[in-house]
């Protein structure tokens, strides 16, 4: 077992709950949580660039992170608000294509068949979030 990775959409104070507890202020999990293993800020980049069609930049596509436990091993990124607009918008056909661009960038992931779930589900959040008003969200745990 490596990394866990929880993608969501909600409000802020949902999130930073979320993250610190396990469980959202008012009840429970956040809707239509998607579980993974092993994504960080830095595979995120990646997908942002690879989106994007730009060569990736550690700097530009640094989503940075919104929260961490004072031990390090808990942690909360917001998607920026360009990399959900990408998401939310691409057509089946570019996040296929991203699926391979990704996984011949991203050591621990490098099974297209494995990405293109997880692209379908971030895609799905990514609408989601637009719809509500909130923000897609990772939320890492050692």
């Amino acid at each position: 077992m490596g990394l866990i990775a929880d993608f969501f959409v909600a409000t802020e104070a949902r999130a930073r709950s979320y993250a610190r507890r396990g469980t959202a202020v008012d009840d429970g999990a956040p809707p239509d949580l998607r579980e993974y293993e092993n994504f960080t800020g830095t595979d995120l980049g990646l997908l942002w660039a690879i989106l994007a069609g730009e060569r990736f930049d550690g700097d530009r596509h640094d989503l940075g992170e919104t929260w961490v436990s004072d031990d390090g091993d808990r942690w909360l990124i917001r998607f920026p608000d360009a990399l959900t607009t990408l998401l939310a918008d691409a057509p089946a056909k570019k996040l296929a294509t991203a699926a391979t661009a990704w996984a011949k960038s991203d050591d621990l992931h490098p099974d297209v068949g494995e990405l293109g779930p997880v692209l379908d589900d971030l895609q799905r959040l990514a609408l989601l979030a637009r719809e509500k008003g909130w923000a897609l969200w990772l939320a890492g745990m050692l």
